[in-house]
């Protein structure tokens, strides 16, 4: 009870912040993406587009090249004058597995509209992705999502993210299979962190 307690309240704690994080953004009339990076095919043992490139190659070196791609992105918005930590740009981000075990990151992005910030981002992901074929050009908008909230009825960049926390968390197990909990112990095992902020302390 105290375990299933103690992870409510944390459940709780990450979506008031990231809550949080969307007012400001809006207070100051930021744009947001929901951003999805993946590891190169070679990483995939099982894709369920295209051929089988495996090379081998552990989900912790997939990680680890998102990873590399993440820092290759946040280099280009430092290359065009804006600085990690300026709070012109921030969000939070969590891994997620695909069915073969290669890890994926999902990621939600606040950013200033008026520094060229998704152009910049777009621009990386375009360089990260050149030797993927054509896969940037046909899954542009599904790689990089842009999220405007025009009526009442357009749900909220948090909620966009939310179902991907809890997951991480293991709070969704109304199936009782423990797949999120698997899950969990094969993104500890290739010692990656599930889930993060970025931007901001």
């Amino acid at each position: 009870d105290i375990a299933e307690s103690s992870k409510k309240a944390r459940l709780n704690e990450l979506f008031l912040n990231i809550k949080a994080l969307e007012t400001i953004a809006e207070s100051n009339s930021y744009g947001c993406a929901f951003i999805t990076l993946t590891a190169a095919p070679e990483f995939h043992s099982n894709p369920k587009r295209g051929k089988n490139n495996y090379d081998g190659s552990t989900a912790r070196a997939a990680n680890a090249s998102i990873q590399k791609d993440w820092r290759s992105i946040l280099d280009g918005l430092d290359n065009i004058g804006v600085k990690r930590k300026s709070g012109s740009y921030f969000g939070f981000r969590v891994v997620e597995l695909h069915e073969d075990g290669c890890p994926h990151w999902h990621i939600l992005l606040f950013f200033d509209k008026a520094l060229g910030i998704i152009e910049s981002v777009e621009a990386s992901v375009q360089r990260l992705y050149k030797n993927r074929g054509s896969y940037f050009e046909f899954q542009k908008d599904d790689i990089i999502r842009i999220i405007e909230k025009t009526d009442e009825e357009t749900a909220k960049p948090s909620s966009y993210i939310f179902k991907y926390i809890a997951y991480a968390l293991g709070a969704d197990e109304a199936n009782g299979d423990g797949l999120a909990y698997r899950y969990k112990c094969a993104i500890r095992a290739m010692r990656a962190r599930q889930y993060g902020f970025f931007g901001v302390k």
